[in-house]
């Protein structure tokens, strides 16, 4: 009944491949500008509320991303220099074959590993003055609140805010089985997370009253959960089977229950009173704190697929 995948995209619209009446395509906000790699491998600057189409693996994705603030300046040459820290996690990355060391709020170095390769160090400071001492090539270098590194944030004077990407289709109840389905989604695991993130969110007339949750958790144990909510009890299944990289997941459903597939396993079934009312669609994200990353294809059933089925569609 549903089909998106990130091809067809004009502005801030991602065109979904079924229906082909546009009652499934996506809205994209996004408030400010941000950068991408284009099909041809080279970083660009995207408009504003423009959808992010992105390659960096070498096919096309959706991106998705949280709200983050370079703190470093000038983004392109890395230059020492002392930023003022909060006691909360912090990502630094840059290509090239230099070194930058941290000292002050906190102790520690990050190697670069050479001129196409970005490489990050997440930690914890303590708040205060975080000295980064730069010695050999360091260029297009990142310092940002948070548990991973986002796409290139440009700075030139002073620091810069990316806003948070948000890819969501309300009132498609028409799309979604209410009594039975099946959800399907192709994602990559190589974006590090902590805490949980949104893969795919559905719900009615709450999140946290009537909803289904697809998430990634815990960064150490790669997990994965799928959460249904029905008036506000939470039914769960988790997974610690994903892979770093590719992965396909499915879940299909009924009025008395809902089965877990990851990479052509099943991973678990759980019983539920009823299937909750769900009619609004949020792609990779939740809000400006959980959004995940990259996803390749969206696939929505309004009839539960067989166990069979369903191992075969997600085998890798």
């Amino acid at each position: 009944s549903y089909v998106i995948s990130p091809n067809g995209y004009k502005t801030s619209k991602i065109y979904a491949l079924k229906p082909e009446n546009g009652n499934g395509d996506l809205d994209i906000t996004r408030n400010t500008t941000a950068t991408r790699i284009n099909e041809y491998g080279v970083r660009e600057l995207v408009p504003a509320n423009r959808v992010r189409i992105d390659y960096s693996n070498g096919k096309p994705c959706f991106l998705i991303e949280p709200q983050r603030t370079n703190l470093v300046y000038p983004s392109n040459i890395a230059t020492t220099q002392v930023r003022t820290v909060t006691a909360v996690q912090h990502t630094l990355s840059f290509y090239g074959t230099g070194t930058v060391t941290l000292s002050g709020a906190f102790s520690g170095s990050l190697v670069g590993t050479g001129a196409n390769n970005r490489v990050s160090l997440t930690f914890t400071p303590t708040a205060g003055n975080l000295t980064l001492t730069v010695s050999g090539s360091v260029t297009d270098w990142q310092l940002e609140a948070g548990s991973n590194a986002t796409s290139l944030i440009p700075t030139v004077t002073g620091s810069v805010t990316r806003n948070n990407d948000s890819a969501t289709k309300d009132k498609i109840i028409d799309l979604i089985g209410q009594t039975e389905g099946s959800i399907y989604v192709e994602f990559d695991r190589t974006t590090e997370t902590a805490g949980t993130k949104h893969l795919l969110t559905i719900y009615g007339d709450g999140l946290t009253t009537n909803s289904l949750f697809l998430t990634t958790t815990n960064n150490t144990n790669k997990s994965i959960a799928c959460q249904i909510r029905v008036n506000s009890v939470a039914y769960s299944i988790n997974t610690w089977a994903v892979k770093e990289g590719f992965n396909k997941l499915m879940v299909t459903y009924t009025n008395s229950e809902f089965t877990l597939f990851l990479n052509g396993f099943k991973i678990n079934t759980v019983a539920i009173p009823s299937f909750p009312s769900i009619y609004n669609l949020s792609l990779l994200q939740y809000n400006n704190s959980r959004a995940y990353g990259r996803a390749y294809l969206v696939a929505l059933w309004k009839t539960k697929l067989s166990d069979a089925d369903a191992v075969k569609l997600t085998a890798l």
